[in-house]
């Protein structure tokens, strides 16, 4: 377990960069979640502390080693983007900034509760 740390870190930077990327695409348009921020700007910004959390932990675990609590952060701003993206991932439509998010946000969450079953030592 002693490698999760840079799972975690990937997925909240894939997550990261999905929110920029491209969600929907129809025809020759396309809008990233970035865009909706003019007419929802909170749950935008939910999902991008959703992302950046789980990001800061990973970068943090990478000089000492993922501690419990760096875990235990990661699963819940991982889950926050679970619950936010809960629509998209049913369907996993959408373009590549939604698959991006979608990926990130389910296998870093499952990453992280590996890394509390079982923490660096």
């Amino acid at each position: 377990m002693e490698n999760v740390k840079y799972a975690i870190l990937g997925c909240g930077v894939i997550g990261l960069l999905g929110i920029f990327l491209p969600m929907v695409s129809m025809g020759g348009q396309s809008i990233s979640l970035w865009d909706v921020k003019a007419f929802d700007a909170g749950q935008v910004y939910l999902v991008l502390a959703g992302f950046l959390l789980p990001a800061i932990m990973g970068g943090m675990a990478l000089k000492g080693g993922l501690l419990r609590w760096q875990a235990g952060v990661a699963i819940a701003g991982f889950g926050l983007c679970v619950i936010k993206l809960r629509p998209w991932g049913e369907v996993f439509g959408g373009a590549i900034g939604a698959k991006l998010m979608i990926l990130g946000a389910f296998i870093g969450f499952a990453a992280s509760i590996a890394a509390v079953a079982k923490p660096a030592k």
